[in-house]
């Protein structure tokens, strides 16, 4: 457990060996709390790893910066809490250190990309955003790149904010699989660019949710030739 506003910072280790870099493991059995306000931040070579089946809670204001040469690694883990991951702008970031097919964020749970942040998701792999206030940000000139047969959902009263951002493959030779909303909440995007999806957005309301009013404004999508692609789809 991280205390009310204490901060645990992973600085970068200097050394006459450059292989060398510090570490915190949250086994499979194991559980991180940040208490309101508590802060993480994994500098340069460092690295927090997420195993499988453990938990992380995240407090009111809490976060999790991830800069330049860090690794936030989640295998698997259960995330929840109203706190904030946020990858620092200006570099590429990976949303992963291993193969997991299902990488979920729920109970309020926020994931910023700071402007001019690049967010890769490898081949096959889902990122879920789901439960109310649970929320994808994405801010001026950041970009998500996915990989093949990957894609974005975000269900259950979630929802993503996005302005000025991009979606592309991570490959350019391969398609990915889109953005589903579906029975979303209040979402926004804006002025965005959607490169060689199959299905750049999904749009899907069960007759159960209320209707959530959405913005689409200003967007681009580069739709790839041939085959059964599309910009937006709605049911």
């Amino acid at each position: 457990k991280i205390n009310d506003s204490r901060v645990l910072d992973l600085t970068e280790v200097i050394s006459s060996n450059p292989d060398k870099y510090s570490e915190l493991n949250i086994e499979n059995t194991g559980a991180l709390k940040l208490n309101t306000g508590a802060k993480i931040i994994i500098r340069n070579k460092n690295r927090v790893n997420l195993r499988y089946g453990s938990k992380l809670y995240l407090g009111s204001n809490s976060e999790i910066l991830v800069k330049q040469g860090g690794l936030y690694c989640n295998e698997g883990a259960l995330i929840r809490g109203n706190g904030k991951v946020i990858y620092e702008g200006g570099i590429i970031h990976h949303i992963q250190c291993a193969s997991l097919a299902d990488y979920v964020i729920r109970d309020s749970t926020k994931y910023i990309l700071d402007s001019n942040a690049v967010l890769e998701i490898p081949d096959s792999t889902t990122l879920h955003f789901t439960g109310s206030n649970t929320a994808l940000i994405m801010y001026q000139n950041s970009v998500i790149k996915l990989g093949v047969n990957s894609k974005i959902v975000i269900d259950s009263l979630a929802a993503i904010t996005a302005k000025g951002a991009q979606f592309t493959s991570l490959d350019s030779s391969g398609t990915w699989e889109g953005i589903v909303l579906e029975n979303s909440g209040i979402d926004s995007i804006v002025n965005c660019t959607f490169s060689d999806a199959k299905t750049a957005v999904s749009i899907i309301n069960d007759p159960g949710y209320s209707f959530a009013p959405r913005v689409f404004k200003g967007n681009t999508f580069n739709v790839p030739a041939g085959g059964d692609h599309t910009g937006i789809y709605g049911e």
